[in-house]
């Protein structure tokens, strides 16, 4: 049974557009951040694509990234990328021609591509300049939504999947129409699901105060990426790096004590991570010691890895503001007979927490090591 060939999907990087020159580029601006002489060729460059901007990032820094770095220099290449995106990128040889006959064919053509939609829509508007390639430009720009374009994106491949159906079923043609309109249906009937979710708008399942927007009109959101932070304010924690001379000291639902600038609260130590992280950025200032039964130093390994802990406030009032710093002092237990030192008074170092004692009679100073 013969064929024919309904619709045409191209990928954008490395298909149809030659973009490894600036990829490359955006990626040494990286390597740079990090105080890294970038040492790639484009060849180089051209064997790490595949598989997303991500694993660009990681290839190129030859997998020696935290997650968490990892994280932050990819954002940094999204940054200096779409400032060089169109300064190199240019279609591969023969691409126009090629196209034009697809086109002359009455071939649906469609690009799918994991670039970022803006990213996406202005490398094809600077294509078009180019060549014609308003036939492929269409499917991506004439959508208000990345949903939208999805969509668009599926029903191309159901025309597709018919000409294969029809091609493959051992029955009769009937069969394989059926077939292919089955899934066209599945795939309208989820478009217009999505579609009405739009309209209706968000609904969150809390109440709660908005507290970040990360968005803006036009722009791309994911499920990985944070659009609107919403946080339910009625219950607060204190968040805090437990170092792993403390770690063993502290329990969950041990009392402890949190003061900000306005005032001291009482609350209970809800949760304890069970591994060691690199610390986390927005913790709670930690200034508590480990000495006369207070636990919660900052971190104080040799890889400085903390343990992250949660206190939760009772009975926080409109003086407690997300985000400020506070002091947490967590009771893990009663020692009698024990010298008390002003807390300011200890040394931190990776080896321990020392005191300087002063030697009266000798009038001295040594410095010594809180056993």
């Amino acid at each position: 049974m013969i064929c024919m060939i309904k619709c045409a999907l191209f990928d954008l990087d490395g298909t149809l557009v030659d973009t490894v020159r600036d990829l490359g580029r955006a990626t040494a601006y990286v390597l740079e951040q990090y105080s890294i002489k970038p040492k790639w060729t484009d060849d180089d460059y051209r064997r790490f694509l595949g598989n997303g901007a991500k694993k660009l990032i990681d290839r190129a820094f030859e997998h020696k990234l935290s997650e968490e770095d990892l994280n932050k220099a990819l954002e940094l290449f999204k940054l200096k990328y779409n400032e060089i995106l169109l300064d190199n990128a240019k279609p591969y040889p023969g691409i126009k021609e090629a196209l034009e006959e697809l086109k002359k064919k009455g071939i649906k053509l469609a690009v799918v591509t994991n670039k970022p939609h803006i990213s996406a829509v202005k490398m094809v508007e600077a294509a078009v300049a180019q060549i014609d390639f308003q036939g492929v430009a269409d499917t991506v720009m004439n959508s208000n939504n990345v949903t939208l374009t999805a969509a668009e994106i599926q029903l191309a491949s159901k025309n597709a999947q018919y000409a294969i159906y029809k091609a493959q079923s051992n029955e009769t043609v009937l069969d394989a129409q059926r077939t292919a309109v089955d899934a066209s249906k599945k795939a309208l009937d989820t478009l217009k699901k999505q579609q009405a979710e739009l309209a209706a708008g968000w609904t969150a399942d809390f109440d709660g105060t908005i507290t970040a927007v990360d968005i803006t009109p036009g722009a791309q959101t994911t499920v990985l990426t944070s659009g609107i932070t919403l946080e339910n304010l009625d219950t607060m924690v204190a968040t805090l790096s437990l170092s792993e001379y403390d770690v063993h000291k502290v329990k969950v639902g041990m009392p402890a004590t949190i003061t900000t600038a306005y005032g001291k609260y009482s609350g209970e130590v809800a949760s304890i991570a069970p591994t060691a992280t690199g610390g986390s950025e927005t913790s709670i200032l930690d200034s508590v010691g480990s000495m006369a039964g207070i636990s919660g130093l900052s971190s104080l390994t040799d890889s400085g890895a903390g343990v992250e802990c949660q206190v939760s406030i009772k009975d926080p009032d409109e003086n407690i503001i997300a985000g400020f710093d506070a002091d947490v002092e967590i009771e893990t237990g009663e020692y009698l007979g024990v010298v008390a030192v002003p807390i300011e008074s200890i040394k931190l170092e990776k080896t321990g927490s020392y005191v300087y004692l002063y030697n009266e009679e000798d009038k001295t100073v040594t410095k010594t090591q809180i056993e």
